[in-house]
């Protein structure tokens, strides 16, 4: 036997220590990590704000696609504290995570043998990939899709009541749930190279992955089918990814190439049909309509897709009819305009005279330099200018969001809105007025 050899069947020195030595051990650095966490948790309350700003953001994307309000509320005097608390910790431990790993690896590392360290070493850096790969796949994928879908469920006549501490615990949950999840390649890798599972087993239990991750994600996510497919399929891909790492061959590399050629071929589509199937038509009334297609005489109906821009001339007309089936949304605009079509009842109108009749609709969003206009079931005159929005409410009722400053307006009412104004340079007003000769005052006229 070699020497090198020797080297790595021989644990240090500190690994043949006592029980107890090792359990004094252990609570030192169990004490170490707790204090560390909490100075940690400590530091992070001055911005804790802006550690809930993060934390929040699912949940801001999925409300603000919907309309609503984007605060998230509280029904106990202690509950927000606590969520203030809870996101703190996070971060703390977010932060503090080198040292906590450091910790464990100077308690485990001594009492195993110099080849395990390397190969432990190697794991450990994988694995907190896999598990950083997950949290990113749930914040900034899966659970604002997710959020969205459900809100989506909860049909017309309601309107939620997001509780923070709720959000925060799901938050949490699903997070770590799928960077556990994600672990399932490395876990599956070293069952085979460890003997535990044969390579024939893995592939010949694959149907049963696939049901075992559908399951898997009826648990671990809101009960509908959406949210339950976009984690189950990710899911069986790491299967996949696993099975071809532990054992290389031309059946594992096409069992991946069909799971993953399938994913791509339904997000492809997905896009396509988003991108690319019209979401409204512009009929030219009169005048000059310009639409990507080109110039579209009176009469003339041309499609709309998503982007597109239309564009009217001084002295045109034209009519927009939002949406597919019935009830269809309609925008009449008149003079010189342009408007840009952003789903199939949002556009976005930079300039130009809009009267917006829902059709009967739920509602029509209007997003202008100024502020953000949403029609609810009637009928509004919309002017958009280069400073001001004006909406006068012919029927129904409107809202005006101007940031997080919303603005309702009923029937038989008028409303005008500045917009924030334009950049300057400042270091020219300041020089002009530095400019002045001495002795010259500024009083306040009688």
């Amino acid at each position: 036997m070699s020497g090198s050899e020797k080297e790595d069947k021989k644990p240090t020195e500190s690994a043949s220590m006592p029980l107890g030595q090792h359990l004094d051990e252990l609570r030192d650095r169990l004490m170490r990590c707790i204090i560390v966490v909490m100075a940690g948790m400590l530091a992070a309350l001055p911005v804790r704000g802006h550690i809930l700003y993060v934390l929040r953001r699912p949940h801001e994307l999925a409300a603000a696609a919907h309309h609503l309000n984007l605060a998230l509320w509280y029904s106990t005097y202690f509950e927000s504290i606590s969520a203030q608390l809870k996101a703190c910790i996070a971060a703390a431990v977010v932060v503090t995570f080198p040292y906590l790993i450091y910790q464990v690896w100077t308690f485990a590392g001594p009492g195993l043998f110099h080849r395990e360290r390397r190969v432990a070493l190697a794991v450990s850096g994988v694995s907190l990939a896999s598990f950083a790969a997950g949290v990113a796949f749930g914040y900034f994928l899966f659970i604002p899709l997710a959020l969205r879908f459900l809100l989506a469920l909860s049909g017309p006549g309601t309107k939620p009541v997001i509780m923070i501490g709720s959000y925060l615990q799901m938050l949490f949950l699903m997070t770590v749930a799928l960077g556990i999840a994600f672990q399932l390649p490395l876990v599956i890798f070293f069952l085979v190279r460890w003997g535990v599972v044969s390579p024939e087993g893995v592939r010949k239990h694959r149907k049963a992955a696939i049901v075992a991750a559908f399951v898997l994600a009826a648990v671990l996510t809101p009960p509908d089918p959406f949210t339950q497919i976009m984690m189950a399929v990710p899911l069986i891909l790491l299967y996949d990814i696993g099975a071809l790492a532990a054992t290389p061959s031309w059946r594992a590399l096409a069992a991946f190439a069909r799971t993953g050629g399938l994913i791509l071929l339904i997000a492809a589509g997905a896009l396509a049909y988003y991108q690319l199937y019209p979401v409204a038509r512009v009929e030219a009334v009169e005048g000059t309509v310009k639409v990507p297609s080109g110039t579209i005489p009176a009469g003339a109906v041309a499609r709309m897709r998503r982007g597109d821009v239309c564009r009217l001339e001084p002295g045109s007309a034209a009519i927009i009819t939002l949406g597919r089936g019935t009830p269809r949304a309609r925008l009449l605009i008149m003079g010189q305009a342009r408007v840009q079509l952003m789903g199939r009842t949002v556009a976005s109108v930079i300039r130009g005279d809009i009267l917006c009749d829902t059709g009967g609709a739920a509602e029509v969003e209007l997003r202008t330099p100024s502020a953000q206009t949403i029609l609810h079931e009637g009928r509004a005159e919309v002017s958009v200018s280069d400073d001001s929005l004006t909406v006068s409410v012919l029927e129904g009722r409107t809202v005006v969001r101007e940031g997080e400053v919303s603005t309702s307006i009923a029937a038989g009412r008028t409303a005008t809105f500045r917009s924030p104004g334009k950049s300057f340079n400042t270091k020219k007003v300041e020089q002009r007025w530095k400019d002045m000769p001495s002795g010259t005052a500024v009083v306040p006229a009688e």
